[in-house]
C-alpha cells in the first residue's frame, strides 16, 4: 500500500476501517489517522500498542461498518488487557511535539 492510495481512500471514506496486523496485536484505525501518520512520520508505527511490535500487514477489515464517529483508533490487546483507553481519539496520536523535541 502506498501514501498516494492511502490518501486517496482517506479523502473518499475517512472513516474506513483499516487493521493493522502486528506480531502481538490487531489495530483498527480509520483510514484518516492512518494517512495523516503515515504522512507526518514516514511509517504507522505510531499507531502500535505493544511496546516492540512490528507492523506485518495492513489491510482492510473486509465487510466491516466504517470505524464509530466516537473514536480514531482501537487496540485488541489494550481491550483484552481491560485498558480504559483501549478507544482513542485522532487527537491522541496527532499532538505536536513539545518545544525542545519529543519528552
Amino acid at each position: 500500500m502506498c501514501l498516494i492510495a492511502l490518501q486517496a481512500s482517506a479523502r473518499r471514506r475517512p472513516r474506513l476501517a483499516l487493521v493493522l496486523k502486528t506480531g502481538a496485536d490487531r489495530v483498527v484505525v480509520t483510514a484518516d489517522l492512518a494517512a495523516r501518520m503515515w504522512a507526518r512520520d514516514g511509517s504507522l508505527d505510531g499507531l502500535l500498542h505493544v511496546a516492540g511490535d512490528r507492523l506485518r500487514e495492513v489491510f482492510v477489515a473486509a465487510g466491516a461498518p466504517d470505524v464509530h464517529r466516537s473514536y480514531d483508533w482501537s487496540s485488541l490487546s489494550a481491550a483484552r488487557e481491560g485498558e480504559p483507553r483501549a478507544f482513542r481519539s485522532a487527537s491522541t496520536f496527532l499532538r505536536p511535539d513539545p518545544p525542545g523535541g519529543a519528552g
